[in-house]
């Protein structure tokens, strides 16, 4: 069995990895290959999953920036407390870019067996500053070209 600091300090790297630098290495490790997480925007089934949405955040979000600031682990989960912050550049979650800056935060946390990520919940702030900046852009008339 992994000891709870352990696993923290492999989760803090694993979402390092695959947020800043899209390498997916340290989620195969940590993640089970079933891994099932909802989310108030979407679901997430599987490594191949988590690769998507990660993916898709990192085309989405221009300086993509995914911040840890509180973390702590237990035998059976870790869970993070979050800020992610960029620039909205393409449409996600049905929200068409606005090219404003946003910064959300969140909760994620993740069920483990055998110090591996089942899958969990996650909720943050995202979609709704998205959204807010979105129809702000729209009203001042400032949406990129794209859009």
């Amino acid at each position: 069995m992994v000891d709870p600091e352990t696993t923290r300090m492999n989760f803090l790297h694993m979402y390092d990895r695959a947020m800043h630098h899209g390498d997916y290495g340290p989620t195969i490790e940590h993640c089970k290959p079933a891994f099932a997480c909802t989310n108030p925007a979407y679901e997430i089934a599987g490594i191949d999953g988590i690769k998507r949405s990660i993916d898709m955040q990192r085309e989405a979000f221009e300086g993509l920036r995914f911040d840890i600031n509180l973390s702590f682990a237990t035998d059976d989960g870790i869970a993070i407390v979050w800020t992610m912050s960029g620039r909205h550049v393409k449409e996600i979650y049905g929200i068409p870019a606005s090219g404003k800056d946003f910064v959300a935060e969140g909760l994620s946390v993740h069920e483990l067996a055998d110090g591996k990520s089942i899958g969990g919940w996650s909720c943050g702030a995202v979609v709704d500053r998205l959204r807010a900046n979105y129809e702000q852009a729209k009203a001042d008339n400032s949406l990129p070209a794209e859009a």
